[in-house]
């Protein structure tokens, strides 16, 4: 999860920590993750998960140098951190290249016997273009290598059929693609009292 940019989760962090939740119930789960995340994820987990840390900054990233900066260094020290045992499943947090590459690095590291699972939210691709800067030309040429590491998952999920229909048009495997959308946590709106 080398995305995690504060101390709380985000949208997709938080929606992959729900399943995860489930997951560890009967599974044994492990993370890389910067040490902002720590606390937040540890505490969301019924059983405690062991961390291995891809950055041990512990406040929250500001400016686009210091995430730039820190996004480098937690994706090559991803690279090097090991898992206990070897593991059946590597799930990539995002198919940004920060978290994508690892793991797609890890599976080749555990002699392809360890299945790939990706997450995918949200396309650069449908919403940015290569006319409006630089940041934008390096956020797509990015997405692009990353595209084509997903190809290699076992499993990508994702939260609408609007990226689905645009992996497959990228010459994603249809039968890969499994669309989850977002839940909607009914106890939570039923707590909320008329004019609040």
């Amino acid at each position: 999860m080398n995305g995690w940019r504060e101390k709380v989760a985000r949208g997709g962090d938080y929606h992959l920590l729900r399943v995860l939740k489930l997951w560890s119930k009967n599974h044994q789960i492990s993370f890389i993750m910067p040490k902002l995340g720590r606390e937040f994820t540890v505490c969301m987990l019924s059983k405690k998960p062991p961390i291995y840390i891809s950055s041990q900054r512990d406040e929250e990233l500001k400016g686009l140098r210091a995430v730039v900066k820190d996004y480098v260094t937690r994706t090559v020290k991803s690279l090097f951190l090991r898992c206990e045992k070897n593991p059946d499943i590597i799930v990539s947090s995002s198919h940004l290249f920060y978290d994508i590459f690892p793991a797609t690095f890890l599976c080749k590291f555990y002699n392809n016997k360890s299945k790939l699972v990706v997450y995918i939210f949200h396309l650069f691709s449908s919403y940015r273009v290569y006319s409006e800067g630089i940041w934008n030309i390096f956020s797509l040429i990015s997405e692009r290598i990353s595209l084509l590491l997903c190809k290699k998952a076992d499993l990508i999920f994702v939260d609408n059929d609007t990226i689905k229909i645009a992996l497959v048009s990228k010459g994603f495997t249809d039968k890969k693609i499994f669309v989850t959308r977002n839940g909607i946590e009914h106890g939570f709106i039923n707590s909320i009292k008329e004019g609040e």
